[in-house]
């Protein structure tokens, strides 16, 4: 299992396996990363940005070295660039899910065309998790306080 260092200066994206050992590095941005899941070898990054929101990644294993390659980038569609935003993957539905913060909704995405079906919510959603069920785990922010989940 692999463990994500999301919040760096640079936001350098670093794959470090659990005992502290450095698997790889993926891009320097300035847009910070608010979600990662990886689903059929492709690692999504979801990035707080307007556009090209999601980094695809290739994910090659050459001998004992992990090597990801950036493939492309899925826009989606009114997702505005938000610290709340997450993202999560299904491999059963062979989508990713995408919750949409400011627009109080989840989005499901193909992850090969990019095809994006909304799914509106009562409110804003900011977390998202899979069970090993294959349910989707959605968290709210609490209306009555800003800022609490």
């Amino acid at each position: 299992m692999n463990v994500i260092s999301r919040y760096t200066h640079l936001q350098l994206v670093m794959l470090v396996c659990l005992t502290g050992t450095l698997v790889c590095q993926l891009t320097e941005s300035l847009h910070r990363i608010s979600g990662i899941t990886v689903l059929s070898d492709k690692l999504y990054l979801l990035r707080c940005r307007d556009t090209d929101q999601i980094e695809v990644y290739n994910v090659v294993i050459h001998f004992s070295s992990l090597q990801l390659c950036l493939q492309r980038f899925l826009t989606l569609p009114r997702l505005y660039r938000d610290d709340w935003n997450d993202l999560t993957s299904s491999a059963k539905h062979h989508c990713l899910y995408v919750s949409n913060f400011s627009m109080d909704r989840i989005q499901r995405v193909d992850p090969d065309d990019g095809s994006v079906v909304l799914w509106p919510m009562s409110g804003a959603p900011c977390g998202l998790s899979m069970t090993r069920n294959d349910n989707l785990l959605v968290m709210f922010q609490d209306p009555k306080n800003p800022g609490k989940v």
